[in-house]
């Protein structure tokens, strides 16, 4: 088995603890997958799922195609542990209220898991992180046309209490990422050399690119391509600075709610926060060619986080399919954006 992602040492009295069901009761789910099927609920339901893997343990959906999910999410991942999301696509929901419309969503300390090149179109939350799930890696997907009821709709997000250690590589985001308090805390987690625009047009509200909330610490901002051109003009706020629901900044860090950069008497400074953000390319920045490097150089950037190499599915390709340094690069660059371009003439 893989190793624990952090050390407990045992002066700070570290414990283990049974996480959340009794295994005697209830055996895990082995082994077991679907393949290359096709699903369309056609029933609305606010909080139903289309596909929930709960205490699921290598076990893995590929090559599906998901549309109206019937409220909540398409794919419910519960207490599970190395498993995989691949090759697929999910597309629309019959909500998209608060908790409605997600795409693949994490809950309750599932672990050790991948979702990897698929497609999220017309989603409220295509890629969720809740309470407790950690060291899992969301990579080299395209997310494109996302939208909510309530007109804040990231791409990728932490939202519930504490998500840790997970990492967001390669991805094509029309919309920002967002680490929120909606529910508690988070910390040590990753976002890495993906192409994210936070702009969504015609939107005018909250179109930021990174939004880390208060109580989300010591996470990594490393190697990504930011901005829309021509829309973003602030490079960043952080309280006590204030901003609008319309400024367009690429960053928003500690904040109590980062629509309107809400903070109060709750707030995060950027000493509290401690985010590394190093070796991005960004739409604001008008020197050393739109590059903020923070002490580090581009030869810094490994080109992946959790790869040792170039994967299979890339195929032809270029890999990794975004550079700071070439940072006009399209979603077409991933085969999931590919997939998506030659698709949204003829899916639902």
């Amino acid at each position: 088995e893989i190793p624990t992602y952090d050390t407990y040492p045992t002066s700070r009295i570290a414990q283990i603890a049974q996480c959340g069901y009794d295994a005697s009761l209830v055996n895990p789910l082995r082994k077991a997958g679907l393949e290359s099927m096709t699903i369309e609920t056609t029933y609305a339901e606010a909080g139903g799922d289309t596909i929930k893997m709960e205490n699921c343990e290598n076990s893995w959906l590929k090559d599906l195609v998901i549309t109206n999910a019937p409220g909540g999410v398409h794919v419910h991942m519960v207490f599970s542990y190395r498993c995989e999301v691949r090759d697929s696509l999910f597309v629309d929901s019959h909500y998209r209220g608060s908790g409605q419309g997600y795409g693949v969503a994490m809950y309750h300390v599932t672990s050790a898991s991948l979702v990897e090149n698929n497609v999220f179109r017309r989603l409220h939350l295509p890629m969720s992180c809740q309470y407790g799930v950690s060291g899992n890696v969301f990579a080299y997907n395209c997310i494109m046309e996302s939208f909510a009821d309530s007109g804040q709709a990231p791409s990728m997000s932490t939202h519930g209490v504490h998500s840790y250690m997970n990492l967001w590589e390669g991805n094509f985001c029309e919309t920002k990422v967002l680490f929120d308090w909606s529910h508690g805390s988070g910390a040590y987690n990753t976002v890495f050399r993906n192409r994210i625009l936070g702009y969504r047009p015609p939107a005018t509200l909250d179109q930021s690119v990174v939004s880390i909330e208060y109580y989300n610490r010591h996470c990594n901002i490393v190697g990504n391509v930011l901005g829309y051109p021509g829309w973003h003009n602030i490079y960043a706020r952080f309280p006590p600075l204030t901003c609008q629901d319309v400024s367009r900044p690429i960053y928003k860090f500690g904040y109590f709610v980062n629509y309107g950069c809400g903070f109060s008497t709750r707030y995060d400074t950027p000493e509290v926060s401690d985010i590394l953000v190093a070796v991005n390319w960004d739409t604001v920045t008008t020197t050393n060619g739109g590059l903020v490097l923070n002490g580090f150089t581009t030869a810094d950037l490994p080109a992946s986080l959790y790869l040792t190499g170039k994967p299979s599915f890339f195929g032809s390709m270029a890999w990794p399919p975004f550079h700071v340094t070439a940072p006009a690069m399209t979603l077409t660059n991933l085969p999931a954006g590919l997939r998506y371009a030659r698709l949204t003439n003829s899916i639902p």
